[in-house]
């Protein structure tokens, strides 16, 4: 064997604390830009002994453990009645499926490498079984609509009947576990609220060598390398413990999992939800000063920078906006700009763009203005230390990044944080239309209102959501959730509590927007509980066009047509919901009490207001 590279030989000279932040448990699920605490009161775990000693890792391993109950599922029997603690106890489900049970020994130890028809009937086979196992599982998480995260299968190292044999025939067990996670994967689409954790990613991203147990053991039991020993009594030379022949991880890899489980709850409630990024250009999204290069040439952009050109374009795909600030010369970045980036990364993919000597943060203040963002949505990304000083002065909440070009794209693109629960249209266009709402400020400015308002030739189309199944339900959980300003109660809701709503008789009156410059999608949803508004939550993009008064009148005719009279509604004052707190009053509601209102049978609610055509069911 030869002699280990003398680059691999190479030390840290000091394990700083970033070095230990970013390569420990949260390096798939990065902290840097988590700003409170996951409010996960209990979770049960339903699985065999890999998930077993899961409570007790969280317990000893994280600062906020989250108390966790667990339940043995090694067979095809049915739940308990109830979980440990209630049905209603939990708020995230693990479920964890045994191979061994899915794929039993004696199914395929004497069974032929060369029968492939063989091979594919034991896989149907295996597949039966998850769907039965599967069923039972989820039991509990969905009579309750509580979020359950189902584990995959460890795929095995290696092939059993060596390297050289095929890599992708279904006789080969790693492949024939690959092929089973995507059948389990497949399985969860006919279940709501649920959701799969890659199990075999995460312990691959740490090391299987280090956790997986099929050096030992067989393929099928697919578990954890136990520090225990298999001796059998009066061997004539004992075995010693596991951790004499391997580096076990368990503790470690274990905690990752959980850390991936809590970055998925947090993602599924859109915990400090970032959705704006702000980027310098200059050593930010590329090497060095443009203005003062001659020729712009691959070495600008190889490597990190155009690591974090390719992540802002997949963030905007998950519908987060894009700004730039720069101190530069507007004229020579846009002369320049195609010579760097040669048609990979666009200056029409930002939605905002300040490139001028101006202040920085006086920049952010503009771009925050006409996104109606609060800063603690917005990451800013500067390789200037004295510009993030700034920032983070004027706006304590912002989240600002830079100093690090190495941790850039993986915090961007892995943080819970910059995630989405699934892509609506709307977060699609969501450049798009913030393009278009700037068009349409730029001619509020020079008109008058009743002018700017007759030209946009709004419409407002009301629709009526009353089961979880209806395809635009997810994105009115998504703005239910995003909507921080024009939002009557500052509640932000999880799925599980908007479908049982629904479930319980609630309505969901959503309404989508368009003008001559764009159409805005679905922008408001009000949520209704017989006789009461309990929420009402807009986009920022369509306030100032008073469609909230053409929706109001809707939903005050539908509310009367059903025989409901007198409509109460509840606002409760947060730090940021200013832009909603006359909603009520404008629309010809009473005041009664602290966050009480009531519209009276003699009132009209809403207004006459021409919107270029009525509100259309």
């Amino acid at each position: 064997m030869t002699d280990t590279p003398p680059l691999c030989r190479q030390k840290i000279p000091a394990f700083s604390e970033l070095y230990r932040r970013h390569n420990h448990i949260s390096y798939r699920a990065p902290l840097d830009i988590r700003v409170s605490h996951t409010p996960l009161r209990r979770a049960l775990i339903i699985g065999s002994c890999l998930s077993r000693g899961l409570p007790s890792v969280i317990a000893q391993h994280f600062s906020d453990p989250c108390p966790c109950d667990f339940v043995l599922f090694n067979n095809l029997a049915r739940l308990p009645p109830e979980p440990p603690g209630g049905i209603t106890a939990h708020d995230i489900h693990l479920i964890q499926i045994p191979l061994r049970q899915v794929l039993p020994d004696r199914s395929y130890f004497h069974l032929s490498y060369a029968d492939i028809e063989s091979w594919q009937r034991l896989f149907e086979e295996s597949v039966d079984r998850i769907s039965h196992m599967l069923s039972s599982a989820l039991t509990w998480s969905q009579s309750a609509a509580i979020p359950a995260v189902v584990a995959g299968f460890i795929v095995p190292q290696m092939n059993p009947m060596g390297r050289l044999f095929s890599r992708y025939e279904l006789s080969n067990p790693v492949h024939f576990v690959e092929r089973l996670n995507e059948a389990l994967h497949s399985a969860l689409s006919r279940y709501s609220n649920t959701h799969f954790l890659d199990l075999d990613q995460i312990v691959n991203s740490f090391g299987k060598r280090f956790f997986l147990d099929d050096g030992v053991l067989q393929v099928n039991h697919a578990a954890a390398l136990a520090n225990s020993s298999y001796d059998v009594n009066g061997r004539i030379e004992p075995i010693p413990t596991l951790l004499e022949h391997y580096e076990i991880r368990i503790p470690e890899i274990a905690s990752a999992m959980w850390s991936e489980i809590v970055a998925m709850y947090r993602t599924l409630r859109q915990t400090d939800q970032v959705k704006m990024i702000v980027v310098d250009l200059d050593d930010t999204l590329w090497r060095g000063t443009i203005a003062d290069k001659p020729t712009q040439g691959a070495e600008m952009l190889e490597g990190w920078p155009l690591g974090l050109a390719e992540a802002l374009l997949w963030l905007k795909k998950r519908g987060a906006l894009l700004g730039i600030i720069s101190k530069n010369d507007h004229d020579i970045i846009k002369q320049k700009w195609h010579l760097v980036f040669q048609g990979r990364l666009l200056l029409n993919d930002f939605a905002f763009i300040k490139i001028n000597w101006g202040s920085k943060s006086a920049n952010m203040n503009d771009i925050l203005n006409a996104a109606h963002l609060l800063p603690r949505s917005v990451i800013f990304v500067d390789d200037n230390p004295r510009e993030r000083e700034e920032m983070q002065r004027v706006y304590p909440d912002m989240r600002v990044l830079g100093k690090h070009p190495y941790y850039l794209r993986r915090i961007l693109l892995w943080s819970p944080e910059t995630q989405i629960q699934g892509l609506t249209k709307e977060s699609s266009r969501r450049t798009e239309m913030m393009q278009a709402q700037a068009h349409r400020e730029q001619e509020r400015k020079i008109l008058s209102r009743d002018a700017f308002l007759s030209g946009l030739q709004v419409k407002v189309y009301v629709d009526r959501l009353s089961i979880s199944q209806h395809a635009r339900f997810l994105r009115a959980v998504e703005l239910l959730n995003k909507t921080n300003q024009f939002n009557t109660t500052g509640h932000h809701p999880s799925a599980a509590e908007c479908k049982a709503a629904l479930a319980n008789g609630d309505v969901f009156y959503v309404f989508d927007v368009e003008d001559k410059h764009t159409s805005y999608g679905l922008v408001g949803v009000v949520w209704v509980q017989r006789s009461r508004i309990l929420q009402w939550v807009m986009s920022c993009r369509v306030i100032g066009l008073d469609v909230e008064l053409t929706v109001m009148a809707y939903i005050v005719d539908d509310l009367r047509k059903a025989g409901i009279t007198q409509i109460l509604a509840n606002l409760t004052t947060t730090d940021t919901n200013f832009p909603c707190s006359d909603l009520f009053s404008r629309c010809g509601f009473v005041k009664l009490g602290t966050g009480d209102w009531c519209l009276y049978p003699t009132r009209r609610g809403g207004a006459s207001v021409d919107q270029s055509g009525p509100a259309n069911h």
